[in-house]
């Protein structure tokens, strides 16, 4: 961050309007007097002003932008205090944020295509990997917890950026303030198991809330949706996610298997670190021939699903809500899929008021942690349905279907009926064969004179020469650089080492390689 830019000044800029207004503080929309650059200001709330605990926490929350400095994450601008109270000035990322092309994805009873999900997955990994293994001065690490990752809190850009926003309730070395025991923060459809219970908490619940992001993305469904906010604790202790694989024929099973693994109930059977899960999610990348053009995938995202709307109070642990956007009273909780029905499930209409009311009191006074621990600490019994389907309203991902009664005999067995045909898939890039994904990476570099575009085992590149460090499983790849308008072409094998950088100079007149 330019640290030069800490000098400036709210006056400097014109209020253009409100933006949100949440459980502890606003965000309003501005420009600049003199190039009218836009920026977001953040405030304490306005009945919050005299307030010394939210105070703190503002001035914690300065104090943890003041050291952020990433690609993948929100920059702060400036920071101080004027006649309306604290502020913090950051930058204004022009585009949208996964929870309207989630949204979006809902709407047209779709999900994220497999590209453009795993070049985002790839991005927000980035991004925790970043804050995970943030130091401060002295190189000690502040083991910073974001506690509030949720599709909300994702913004890209028109322009092909992905940034982490929100850190006012982010948990670090570098605050003051400790979290009471049994105090709730964060929305609770993306909190962990042990978050829930006011348990200790460690970087492992952001990597809980990445596998709830990436499962949504996945599948177009919210994973722990309910109508109040006990029942969405309720699942997220007890609801056990279906395997991806067993709802999309296109996920690898590799991934499949890394979204399992962050999902599940014991930390400690979760991945330890993002830079694990980044090891992991690299190899399904470079499996299915995602080498570069991200940025490009990430802008299209941007703006084919543009903001449709401003946001409104959000209460402190509750869902986003969106002004122009009705909240439905059904929530379909399952993708269809072969063999099992897409069922549209009602929740209870009949509020649940008195639990929700004490819970929610409990939270917000701050004192609340017998109360919580009370009404959350095990799911009230359900006895099974008896209609098949799934109580909760997640249909088991494949389910037994009872034999059917033998035919009787008939004297003239009428001609088989023709099987149904399977829609055909949407045709996939072409995967890499190569056999030594697992044992590492490598890099190669390519010049050609004149230019040309490239393709590695099959997949075009979506950029020509010359092509820097482009990063690539260890093993045999197939190379081709080809010009088009001069139809000249050179094709070629290269083996990639572990951690070696090949470097190739083609000459498509010639032929010659060097």
């Amino acid at each position: 961050m330019a640290k030069n830019a800490m000098n400036q000044k709210s006056d400097r800029y014109r209020i253009l309007k409100p933006l949100a207004l949440g459980g502890m503080a606003q965000v309003e929309l501005a420009e600049h007097l003199e190039d009218g650059s836009k920026v977001v200001i953040k405030r304490i709330r306005a009945d919050f002003q005299q307030n010394v605990e939210m105070q703190n926490l503002f001035a914690e929350e300065q104090k943890l932008n003041r050291r952020l400095d990433s690609p993948h994450v929100v920059r702060m601008i400036a920071d101080g205090t004027d006649d309306r109270g604290a502020y913090m000035i950051f930058e204004w990322v022009d585009g949208t944020d996964l929870e309207e092309v989630f949204s979006n994805c809902r709407n047209h009873q779709e999900a994220l295509s497999l590209k453009p999900a795993l070049v985002v997955f790839h991005h927000l990994v980035q991004g925790l990997m970043y804050l995970h293994q943030l130091q401060d001065a002295s190189g000690a690490g502040l083991k910073l917890i974001h506690r509030d990752l949720s599709p909300g809190n994702v913004l890209l850009s028109n322009t092909g950026e992905l940034k982490i926003a929100d850190f006012g309730i982010a948990k670090s070395e570098i605050k003051d303030t400790k979290t009471v025991a049994g105090e709730l923060k964060g929305k609770f459809a993306y909190m962990a198991p042990e978050q829930t219970r006011g348990d200790p908490m460690d970087q492992r619940v952001d990597l809980f809330a990445l596998g709830i992001v990436m499962w949504e993305g996945l599948t177009g469904k919210p994973l722990f949706d309910a109508n109040n906010n006990l029942d969405v604790v309720q699942r997220v202790r007890n609801r056990q996610a279906p395997a991806l694989k067993s709802i999309r024929d296109d996920v690898p099973e590799s991934l499949s298997d890394l979204v399992a693994q962050l999902l599940e109930k014991d930390p400690n059977q979760r991945p330890d670190t993002a830079q694990k899960v980044m090891e992991q999610l690299e190899t399904v990348l470079a499996t299915e021939g995602l080498f570069d053009g991200h940025k490009r995938v990430l802008a299209r995202l941007a703006q084919s699903n543009p903001r449709t709307a401003h946001f409104r109070h959000v209460p402190s642990g509750g869902a986003t809500i969106k002004t122009d956007v009705p909240q439905p009273k059904a929530v379909v909780k399952h993708v269809a899929q072969e063999g099992v029905t897409t069922e549209l499930v009602r929740e209870n209409q009949k509020p649940r008021i008195g639990l929700s009311v004490v819970l929610l009191l409990a939270v917000l006074l701050g004192g609340g942690s017998m109360a919580v621990s009370w009404f959350l600490k095990e799911p009230p019994k359900v006895a099974p349905p008896t209609n098949g389907a799934a109580g909760d309203g997640l249909v088991p991902p494949k389910t037994a279907v009872p034999e059917p009664p033998p035919p009787k005999p008939v004297p003239a067995p009428a001609p088989p009926k023709p099987a149904p045909t399977k829609p055909p898939n949407k045709q996939r890039p072409k995967k890499i064969t190569s056999g030594a994904v697992a044992s590492g990476f490598g890099r190669l570099s390519l010049a050609s004179a004149p230019w040309g575009w490239v393709e590695i085992d099959g997949q075009k590149l979506e950029k020509h020469t010359p092509i820097k460090d482009l990063r690539l499983p260890t093993g045999p790849h197939s190379v081709r650089v080809y010009n088009p308008e001069l139809k000249l072409e050179r094709a070629f094998k290269v083996t990639i080492g572990k951690d070696q950088t090949v470097f190739k100079k083609i000459n498509l007149t010639t032929g010659q390689i060097r």
